[in-house]
């Protein structure tokens, strides 16, 4: 992880095998990735799988900022086009065939800086749902010697 927030680099194909291999280890069933849609369309979700008898599909975004930090590559980055795409993946939800769950990490995002606050409560009024802070984030917090640690 400590690598790309420090070259602010996406990792969403690696996160998507990541969350498909815990899915699987946790007892669901027929976990596939970019697995062709059932719902009406050409989409792909980003990962599928039933659970409990439950279908569930996912999309994931890795939202990179432009937000500086220390030992992280002063790069700019289009946040907003970013969060644009996140909307554009929970819109997809709302066709799916089962249980749709979007879920996205923002980075690098300072500790006392909460303007990522912003974005989330645009993501969910564009989708047409509350989100809260307490409820549906978290954060975790990279030490800046993971972050410092170029060779």
């Amino acid at each position: 992880m400590g690598i790309a927030v420090r070259q602010r680099a996406k990792f969403e194909g690696w996160l998507k095998f990541e969350l498909a291999a815990h899915a699987e280890l946790h007892g669901a069933k027929g976990v596939e990735v970019e697995a062709a849609s059932t719902d009406s369309g050409d989409s792909r979700h980003d990962v599928t799988f039933s659970y409990a008898g439950q279908r569930y599909d996912v999309e994931l975004k890795t939202c990179n900022t432009n937000w500086r930090t220390e030992g992280v590559l002063n790069l700019t980055r289009p946040i907003t086009k970013n969060v644009d795409a996140i909307i554009v993946d929970g819109k997809k939800l709302g066709n799916c065939a089962g249980n749709g769950i979007a879920a996205f990490c923002m980075f690098p995002v300072p500790c006392d800086d909460n303007r990522w606050t912003d974005y989330l409560f645009r993501i969910g009024k564009k989708l047409g749902v509350t989100l809260s802070v307490d409820r549906h984030t978290s954060r975790v917090s990279i030490p800046s010697a993971v972050l410092l640690a170029r060779t």
